[in-house]
């Protein structure tokens, strides 16, 4: 949803602001980052009982799932830097 005056903020205006303000903003966005991750560890036992399948698998899978965000990130890194200015 864009603004009331409907111009959509860039990243660099995201940065302006007071340090302090902006390492607010970093934490809270972190934050619910890993809160996202987290909760899921809290309801376990929930989602292996709506699939059918054990808590052991289910923690398997999002294990594996948090030990592959890297490689992800690294991929899909490396293919934003060669689009970044609209060649490659």
């Amino acid at each position: 949803m864009l603004p009331r005056d409907g111009y959509c903020r860039t990243h660099d205006e995201s940065a302006k602001g007071e340090p302090a303000e902006r390492r607010a903003r970093g934490v809270s966005r972190w934050t619910l980052d890993a809160f996202d991750f987290f909760i899921l560890t809290l309801i376990i036992d929930d989602i292996a009982k709506a699939f059918g399948k054990s808590r052991p698998d289910i923690a398997l899978a999002l294990t594996l799932t948090l030990a592959m965000r890297p490689f992800g990130a690294v991929v899909f890194g490396l293919m934003a830097i060669g689009t970044a200015d609209g060649s490659r």
